[in-house]
């Protein structure tokens, strides 16, 4: 029993990725892309071209750079949040809960975090976003939300299961 219920859990996040996240980027079937239908900037270029944003209130910093590497594709909605909310709504389908406890891991980091549920994986998803400078707070809500949403629609029409 536990096989089948790995594979159940492995092909809901399998069948999220295809059908939902990478349509961010890609597009499929007519939909998506919504990065670059948004074309938002990123706070690097908001900020060291703020003089350019046609609000007399804001002023460009030049010398401004992230902590964190950012990445040459638009801001909005923040994909690493898409995946988090997508994660965390795939674990409410498969364990009726968000209260799920488990740990991951860091390759950058070399450490292990432990979660007990969804929402404080992807709180912290999405700050990490917005404090390394690659995000603004409305994009990581929007790609949250974003993944919930995809990861119920999957879990629905594809498994049967409802939230």
């Amino acid at each position: 029993m536990i096989c089948s219920s790995v594979n159940l859990l492995f092909f809901m996040s399998v069948i999220l990725l295809k059908d939902g996240l990478l349509d961010l980027y890609a597009g499929t079937a007519g939909r998506g892309q919504a990065k670059y239908h948004y074309n938002a900037w990123r706070p690097v270029s908001a900020i060291q071209m703020a003089d350019a944003d046609g609000n007399d209130a804001t002023q460009a910093d030049t010398t401004w750079a992230p902590v964190l590497p950012t990445p040459n594709h638009p801001e909005y909605p923040a994909a690493h949040s898409c995946t988090s909310g997508s994660l965390g709504g795939v674990l409410l389908a498969y364990y009726g809960t968000p209260n799920v406890t488990f740990a991951w891991d860091s390759k950058v980091t070399g450490t292990t975090q432990t979660f007990t549920s969804t929402d404080a994986f992807n709180d912290e998803n999405r700050l990490a976003r917005i404090h390394g400078g690659m995000h603004f707070g409305f994009a990581t809500d929007a790609g949250a939300q974003l993944g919930k949403q995809v990861a119920q629609w999957v879990a629905a029409r594809h498994f049967g299961r409802q939230p």
